[in-house]
């Protein structure tokens, strides 16, 4: 015979069967008028991204947003909650990004933002959408190396910035941009981040102290960087400028300094910009940060200089990402080297 059990005695048995289970990590019920944005702002700040990434991110995260709010008033989008999304509507932002010519790593950067933010609301979608429709996001194995400067366009560059009236501030730091770009080989963030006291122009010993590197915090190190002889004439020229130019703002430390946002650094936009700017007026097509990057490791490799030491001085952790995005051994380089080896070793062993 069983006893049947009161009502209270079947919560506590419930309450007992519970107990020790971990619960569910739920968000708040109310995520206000723009969910999206408020998720995305809890998600940045559990981050734990370092500064330059999580600007970047953020801004990505922005531009999502715009698109999210867009489609959903054009009915393409069934819900701007991270927590509700579905594949239709992570299909919808996917097609209107390569509607606009978006692909490759723009389009995987995006995606990945995305995907941040969806799955800290607890919601995977998005990688069941790459799943099964992998097409959409695949990639060639091999990494195009594409073309540097020529010497002709470098020296195009150098000699247009010593035409620039020194009272034009904004041509001044938009080319300063380029040439230390050229002048150093460093990367976007290296150079947007740059203080002012990380230039050194003491003759015979010139340098670019790169103290804030591509992945700062993890795998990134500082380094010291060489600078091409030729571009240090426009830079004590700039050096000079900047002192003048923020002789009222004594407390911004950067080199390449904003004056429209306080005592910050330029914005990554605004790099962009002022670097076509200085190659629309040297005459130099698609001009890019990463152009002069390229340029920097292959002059010195075309000077002498071995792969070992221009993949140390572009803060790469293998020469083969040297080789394989950056530069290489030009042929006729290689042939002349070899001959000058065999006449040598021909001179020692009488062959």
């Amino acid at each position: 015979m069983t006893t049947k059990m009161t009502r209270s005695e079947a919560d506590d048995h419930a309450r007992q069967r519970r107990k020790g289970r971990p619960r569910k990590k739920r968000m708040p019920t109310s995520l206000g008028r723009y969910p999206f944005v408020t998720v995305s702002n809890r998600y940045l700040q559990s981050s734990g991204l370092g500064e330059y990434t999580r600007a970047e991110r953020e801004r990505r995260l922005r531009y999502i947003h715009r698109d999210i709010r867009d489609l959903s008033a054009a009915g393409q989008v069934r819900t701007s909650n991270p927590e509700k999304m579905g594949e239709e509507d992570v299909g919808a932002l996917v097609q209107l990004w390569l509607g606009r010519g978006v692909n490759g790593k723009t389009l995987a950067h995006l995606v990945t933002a995305l995907n941040a933010v969806l799955e800290f609301a607890g919601n995977g979608v998005v990688r069941s959408y790459r799943t099964r429709h992998a097409n959409l996001f695949r990639h060639s194995g091999t990494t195009e190396r594409k073309p540097p400067l020529s010497i002709e366009q470098s020296r195009r560059i150098t000699s247009e910035a010593e035409k620039v009236d020194y009272t034009d501030w904004k041509g001044m730091e938009s080319f300063a941009i380029v040439v230390l770009a050229l002048a150093s080989g460093g990367r976007h963030k290296e150079l947007r981040m740059g203080r002012l006291d990380d230039l050194h122009l003491t003759p015979g010993q010139e340098h670019y102290h790169i103290s804030h590197p591509k992945g700062e915090g993890t795998y990134g190190e500082a380094r010291d960087v060489p600078l091409r002889p030729e571009c240090v004439p426009f830079l004590l020229r700039y050096v000079d400028k900047r002192k003048e130019e923020h002789r009222m703002r004594p407390h911004n430390p950067y080199l390449l300094p904003s004056l429209n946002r306080g005592d910050g650094p330029l914005s990554s936009n605004v790099i962009t910009s002022m670097v076509r700017w200085v190659g629309h007026r040297s005459g130099v097509p698609d001009l890019s940060i990463r152009t002069c990057r390229r340029t920097y490791g292959q002059f010195l490799l075309d000077e002498g200089a071995g792969i070992e030491t221009v993949s140390v001085l572009l803060g790469h952790k293998t020469t083969r990402t040297t080789e394989l995005s950056y530069c290489r051994r030009r042929q006729d380089i290689a042939i002349k080297q070899a001959r000058l080896l065999w006449s040598h070793l021909g001179e020692v062993t009488g062959w």
